[in-house]
């Protein structure tokens, strides 16, 4: 039965028990028989809906578990080899491919963000550091006395309050100590390009030991059509339903065909419909990043 129907079935009951007479005793016994008849009615109706909800219900979590596919690990891989790819990239440079450039951007950009979130930045500019064997200390940062100040402190203690209480009473004596630090970690990379560049050096051979870079490229692709999948997986929609992001209304038969009907009136097989949907996402980005391929060409 579907709600339509239930709704009219209801509205139905409704009327008959609103006109059934209760004057007598034997109306009145005539009204109690119709009720008892149609609790009993849809009580065995709900019993087996909710049966047949709880069988459904086991049949798609089973399959779900027999399925489950570990994304967050597939997520974690393909970050991997994303960062492997980059340091096998020939057109960008040891700063990108450690991160500084993007640690500098952010500290740049320090008016956008909480002053708190500077000493993360720095946090992040020395382990880029240390991981190619360059451990800096307060005395490396002499572009100027407050910054030198503030760099002893920072390196010095583990309690954050006294940090920022000190970050906060430089900075309003010496603002321009946040482009001081900037500065200075770019000026101490220029200082040991050839240690970044000889770690990179190691870095790629170490990773071409064991895959080449079009190995590695189809791994990529592999993971990250694995990750477009999970958006139509059994257990990902069962959520979105749940939650009710997704109308189940949607993936009937008919919508679908209103759908396919839309594109072409000839007969489409699936994997031309995805091929067709990878192609339009491929060209969507495409047009975003035009003006940095026109500007290429």
């Amino acid at each position: 039965m579907n709600k339509e129907a239930f709704i009219n079935t209801s509205t139905s009951i409704k009327e008959v028990i609103s006109n059934m007479p209760q004057t007598t005793k034997k109306n009145k016994q005539k009204y109690l028989a119709y009720i008892k008849e149609q609790l009993d009615k849809y009580t065995i109706k709900k019993q087996d809906l909710t049966t047949e909800i709880k069988t459904r219900y086991e049949e798609i979590s089973t399959r779900e578990v027999v399925d489950k596919i570990d994304y967050e690990s597939i997520s974690k891989e393909k970050d991997l080899i994303f960062q492997k790819l980059l340091i096998l990239n020939e057109y960008n440079t040891p700063y990108e491919k450690i991160g500084l450039d993007k640690i500098i951007y952010s500290i740049n950009h320090y008016y956008e963000e909480n002053l708190e979130s500077l000493n993360e930045e720095i946090k992040q500019a020395l382990e880029c550091f240390s991981k190619v064997g360059i451990y800096l200390s307060s005395e490396d940062f002499w572009y100027s006395s407050y910054l030198n100040d503030y760099m002893k402190v920072y390196l010095s203690e583990k309690d954050n309050s006294i940090v920022k209480q000190k970050l906060d009473e430089i900075y309003w004596k010496s603002p321009n100590i946040i482009n001081e630090i900037a500065i200075s970690i770019i000026d101490l990379y220029n200082n040991h390009e050839k240690e970044f560049k000889s770690y990179f050096i190691k870095e790629k051979t170490n990773i071409l030991k064991d895959n080449t870079k079009e190995d590695l490229i189809k791994k990529y692709n592999d993971l990250s059509n694995a990750l477009l999948e999970k958006e139509y997986s059994i257990d990902n929609l069962s959520e979105k339903f749940i939650n009710g992001s997704e109308n189940p209304k949607d993936y009937e038969k008919d919508k679908y065909d209103t759908y396919l009907n839309s594109i072409t009136n000839t007969t489409i097989e699936n994997d031309t419909l995805e091929k067709l949907s990878n192609t339009l996402y491929e060209y969507k980005i495409y047009k975003e990043y035009k003006f940095i391929i026109d500007k290429f060409i």
